[in-house]
């Protein structure tokens, strides 16, 4: 039994011998490559802020480990840099990069390499590879920054007022930023138009083929185009958002005002008192021209003078509709009507319809009792009229008060 424990004691030796022998075998083989950046003018050695897409430069130093120096790959976070970005200062054409025999044990390169285009932060990683397999890196996070493209033309809120379903054009100038352009989206409403077929690059001849669209790279340097629109079908008031993006992710924007229905025609008139000149106590507001106050052309009429007065307080200053025509006033704030509201901004007929539902009802009748009349007509007065399915509306610009005679007049603006 003696003899037995003593053989078991020496084979245990042995083997403790022979792991102590591997483990020190394996340390004498761990010696790694070692990899740093080298400092100096115009080279980067740590982290640094850049614009988008600029380049830069690295110097970077290897020394072998146990083993023969094999490859260098550069990396920015975590993906092989192409080669287009890339520029070695002797032989360089792969990446990872294949160590040629004379780097073998020891190399110093420089390499120029083009910053990412996007506006972020992004580790720079050199990754230094053995025969063995043994690796060493070194790292850099590069931050970049950029200015946006600006939109010289047009202006902000540019205005239009189309038919539905019918084209309209904008001339678009932008000058890129730190990067070239790259895309140009339309939205409407804030939602970005997915009928293509709507929206044309240069001319009518060519429609976008997607939305955002890629913006040719003769444009992407100095953008000066038109693009054309086709308007919804529905009438209404649209914001067509007009966005382009740069290479570096970088956006500007412009919001074109667009209001969808028949335009409004805009005329004036001028309605005489109707005990004045013969023949223009009346008005067509189809035309502006005055006529005779029972003339079966004529929309409004003049109610003339008060007989019991004398000149110049004789004027009733009042008018009516005839021939089947309504009228109403126009009040900010009354009956619906937006305290915002103003004359100006009627620029479609379609707003008229709601308009008139709005409009508040006179309360006078005529002196022999046949029709409705207004109060006493003064500038700044809105006046809404329906006759038949036809609507109007007019602003009296300007109420003319004679002394000696009765050419009295009222200057309207129409419009219809």
């Amino acid at each position: 039994m003696k003899s037995l424990k003593m053989f078991n004691l020496f084979l245990l030796a042995g083997v403790l011998s022979m792991i102590m022998v591997s483990c020190s075998d394996d340390l004498v083989n761990d010696a790694r490559p070692e990899i740093s950046l080298g400092t100096g003018l115009n080279v980067i050695s740590e982290d640094a802020t850049l614009e988008a897409g600029q380049s830069f430069t690295v110097n970077i130093t290897g020394i072998k480990g146990d083993a023969d120096l094999r490859t260098l790959t550069l990396q920015e976070a975590g993906v092989n840099l192409p080669l287009d970005r890339l520029s070695f200062s002797s032989g360089g054409g792969a990446n990872p990069l294949l160590l040629s025999q004379s780097n073998a044990s020891s190399f110093d390169m420089t390499i120029g390499i083009q910053a990412h285009l996007d506006i972020a932060s992004k580790a720079y990683t050199f990754i230094l590879e053995d025969v063995d397999g043994a690796r060493a890196s070194v790292s850099v996070t590069i931050t970049t920054t950029g200015n946006p493209p600006v939109i010289e033309i047009p202006v902000n809120n540019a205005t239009f007022t189309v038919n539905p379903g019918t084209n309209f054009t904008e001339l678009f100038i932008v000058n890129k930023g730190t990067t070239n352009l790259k895309t140009i989206e339309v939205l409407v409403d804030d939602v970005s138009v997915t009928n293509v077929g709507q929206l044309f690059y240069g001319d009518l001849q060519t429609p976008f083929t997607s939305n955002p669209l890629d913006i040719p790279s003769e444009d992407a340097d100095n953008f000066s185009k038109n693009i054309f629109f086709t308007a919804p079908s529905e009438v209404g008031v649209y914001a067509y958002k007009v966005r382009f993006t740069d290479a570096s992710g970088l956006k500007t924007e412009v919001v074109l005002s667009v209001t969808v229905g028949r335009p409004v025609t805009t005329l004036e008139g001028v309605l005489f008192n109707q005990a004045g000149p013969q023949g223009r106590g009346g008005l067509d507001l189809d035309t502006g021209v005055s006529t005779g106050s029972a003339s079966p052309i004529a929309e409004i009429r003049d109610e003339g003078i008060d007989l019991g007065q004398s000149m110049p307080n004789n004027w009733r200053q009042q008018i009516s509709g005839i021939n089947g025509s309504e009228i109403r006033y126009l009040k900010a704030g009354e009956n619906g009507l937006s305290e915002n509201f103003l004359f100006e901004n009627v620029i479609i007929s379609e707003q008229l319809l709601l308009l008139w539902n709005s409009g508040v009802s006179f309360t006078q009748r005529s002196v022999d009792n046949e029709r409705d009349v207004s109060d006493k007509v003064l500038a700044g007065d809105v006046f809404i009229v329906k006759k038949d399915a036809k609507f109007y509306i007019f602003l009296v610009r300007e109420v003319v008060v004679t002394i000696d005679d009765n050419t009295d007049n009222y200057v309207l603006d129409i419009k219809f």
